[in-house]
């Protein structure tokens, strides 16, 4: 698995709205370095803050953004947190995303790091012989 610095996950997850199974919609508030990895933290609708390890968060969150999505509250969380009312329309937009189940793809996390890291994954385009096809 690659290694990321919390430089990447602040570039690729700040203001990112996430869905945790037990605690709900929630926003990318910071990721601070740390030995052996960086924390993530992440405040939920419910009020709750939570600090996850970046592999707990790898394994327990899901992005409720497709990767081509642009964030609608900016990627700088400081902004949020400055003003409660965006910030509460963040979490209840994260909140209903997550009743609604609007994730996006089990990698979309980690596609982020990787871009972040400047690391493009290769894709393989399927491949369809057409020798046996009659026109």
């Amino acid at each position: 698995m690659q290694t990321y610095k919390a430089e990447d996950y602040r570039t690729a997850w700040l203001g990112l709205p996430v869905s945790h199974a037990c605690f709900g919609g929630g926003i990318v508030i910071s990721a601070v370095a740390s030995r052996p990895e960086p924390w993530v933290t992440v405040l939920f609708a419910s009020g709750y803050k939570k600090a996850f390890r970046s592999s707990e968060a790898l394994a327990e969150l899901r992005s409720l953004l497709g990767l081509g999505s642009a964030r609608p509250y900016g990627s700088n969380p400081a902004m949020l947190l400055e003003n409660p009312e965006k910030m509460q329309t963040a979490l209840a937009d994260a909140q209903h995303r997550h009743e609604w189940h609007h994730r996006a793809l089990e990698s979309d996390l980690e596609e982020r790091l990787q871009r972040a890291a400047g690391v493009f994954p290769t894709r393989t385009r399927p491949s369809v012989d057409f020798s046996a096809v009659a026109f």
